[in-house]
């Protein structure tokens, strides 16, 4: 019996992805020196129960283009290996994909959904992270949200959205169990309309047709909102498909994955700077790491291509923010280590973050000029979350008050005043985005997001959203005091309580109750926020709690 034992792997090194339930890391299978992908599921009952589910439904799904289970847990279902794919569809970046490779995609793909409609199984999670490139074929993977006749019931609450928001069909973002084979034609329609126009998905909206009529005609009926116009099963999306085909001219060669470079996988980078923090020799090694990242950002973040001296439309402006943040998320994982593991000097972190505050704002357009902020803001962010996190106050300090940014009239001022959500992130600006339209507070919504992968080694996705409120609410009460109101939109505002029961129960509460039983002996207090004064402290709550009653009872 093969066991997990026989596989080999760095859980920083080799860690290539993870979604809701489990992780998924590069092995080598010792007996062969085979290079594998070792899919893990991450602690508790309901991660288990979904690779459970996911090794049942895709063992019994035997089709060329439904990734193939090599190995798997026998004993508890815990784990299992497929082969190492080229990279996820989401992975191709701006590389367009020929429309000859987007007709082969559909057929493939809905081969695969046409053996498991046909079983019953709904995958309800058709996006482009899920479909992978190996072998020259495109694979359907993770099957663990997939609805089985047998099982539906007992893992998804009636009521409960399913898929990944922007792909998924909108009567799957009302209650999961309402999806139905034509729930997962609308995603994969929603994908293809990705593929031929570039244009992104809009939330709970149909897709834009590409300007082909012959896509048009037949997208236009894969991923429309109403469901007794799509087609009804994926047999009869194939037979529609075959009258694209003589449209698509050939290409003159099959598609390449790009190639993604190691070096500048964030879990890499990581793992050199956690190598580095605990050795005094590797000082220097790491001073010279932190320096090349930044400027290595600087560069690209001030290239040609983040011009702010023209108008932008709220789509393209949203697109920045995620270029901006592609570019700074290597930076992000250096500094964020560098706080959370603890280093003897960290005045290299906190120029860094320095370093990449725009000097003067000349031209463009206010809102692109604040957008220009968003790397420093991301990786001062991601500093401040490794020292929330560790409970370290005194290495928050270094953060929080020692570098300062210089305004225009020449007064000097602590670098969170330049740098807060509301400041960077233009919540009309986010509220009109095809991605956050309908979210109620968009800019913390996209920071939660931004974060995550962070320390995706170190907890689960419900560990991490604790993780999360406790941060905001900790930045607010620093931001509160030093007189700026910054996080004081986040989640926590309207996930509730509110008003007095604000102290009662919920994130504030929670924070409340570890400065109550410690007083003077908490953490921020013993390290200098609040001017080490217990009623500044107390002062910060209050208005905590009335600006958080004001944003709720706003929405």
């Amino acid at each position: 019996m093969i066991d997990i034992a026989d596989y080999t792997y760095d859980e920083n090194l080799d860690y290539l992805g993870g979604g809701g339930f489990a992780d998924v890391y590069r092995a080598t299978y010792t007996p062969t020196g085979e290079r594998r992908a070792l899919k893990i599921a991450r602690k508790g009952e309901e991660s288990l129960a979904r690779i459970r589910r996911e090794i049942k439904v895709q063992r019994k799904l035997h089709h060329a283009n439904v990734m193939e289970i090599l190995d798997y847990d026998q004993t508890d279902f815990r784990w299992f290996a497929t082969v190492v794919a080229e990279g996820s569809l989401s992975k191709i970046g701006d590389v367009p994909l020929p429309e000859a490779e987007v007709l082969r995609l559909a057929e493939e793909i809905l081969g695969a959904l046409g053996v498991a409609h046909r079983r019953e199984d709904i995958h309800r999670d058709i996006s482009p992270g899920n479909i992978l490139r190996s072998g020259g074929r495109w694979l359907l993977a993770d099957w663990g949200f997939v609805a089985t006749p047998d099982s539906v019931d007992r893992l998804t609450r009636t009521g409960t959205a399913g898929g990944t928001y922007e792909w998924a069909a909108p009567e799957v973002l009302v209650d999961a169990h309402r999806a139905t084979a034509p729930s997962d034609l609308y995603a994969l329609g929603k994908v293809l309309c990705w593929l031929l126009t570039r244009e992104a998905p809009r939330l709970k909206q149909d897709p834009q047709l590409p300007i082909q009529p012959h896509w048009a005609e037949f997208l236009g009926k894969l991923a429309t909102e109403d469901l007794k116009d799509r087609y009804g099963s994926a047999e009869e999306a194939l037979q529609a498909l075959a009258k694209v085909v003589p449209h698509v001219p050939s290409a003159p060669e099959r598609f390449r994955f790009p190639h993604q470079p190691a070096s500048n996988a964030p879990s890499s980078i990581a793992a050199r700077v956690k190598a580095m923090l605990p050795r005094p020799e590797d000082r220097i090694k790491l001073k010279d790491l932190i320096s090349a990242e930044t400027s290595a950002l600087l560069e690209s973040v001030t290239a040609p291509r983040f011009d702010v001296s023209r108008p932008e439309t709220s789509e393209d402006s949203y697109k920045r923010i995620l270029d901006y943040y592609a570019h700074s998320e290597p930076m992000m994982h250096v500094i964020f280590n560098g706080f959370f593991y603890g280093h003897s000097d960290l005045i290299d972190f906190t120029k860094s973050v320095l370093r990449l505050v725009p000097k003067q704002d000349i031209g463009g357009y206010t809102r692109l000029i604040r957008l220009r902020d968003t790397p420093a803001f991301l990786c001062f962010c991601a500093g401040a979350f490794g020292a929330v996190l560790s409970e370290d106050y005194q290495r928050l300090i270094s953060l929080f008050f020692a570098p300062y940014w210089s305004p225009d009239d020449g007064s000097k001022e602590p670098l969170p005043a330049r740098l807060n959500a509301d400041s960077v992130f233009d919540r009309d600006l986010l509220r009109q985005t095809t991605s956050f339209n309908s979210r109620k507070l968009p800019a913390s919504d996209l920071l939660v997001d931004l974060l995550r992968p962070l320390v995706r080694v170190q907890m689960t996705d419900s560990e991490y959203e604790t993780a999360f409120d406790r941060f905001e609410v900790m930045m607010s009460l620093f931001l509160i005091d030093g007189g700026h109101v910054g996080f004081t939109s986040g989640r926590f505002a309207w996930r509730g309580p509110y008003g007095p029961a604000a102290l009662l129960r919920g994130p504030i509460a929670e924070v409340h109750d570890d400065f109550m039983t410690q007083r003077e002996l908490w953490g921020p207090l013993r390290s200098g926020f609040f001017d080490s004064k217990v009623d500044r402290a107390e002062a910060a709550f209050a208005k905590l709690v009335e600006y958080a009653t004001r944003v709720a009872t706003s929405l």
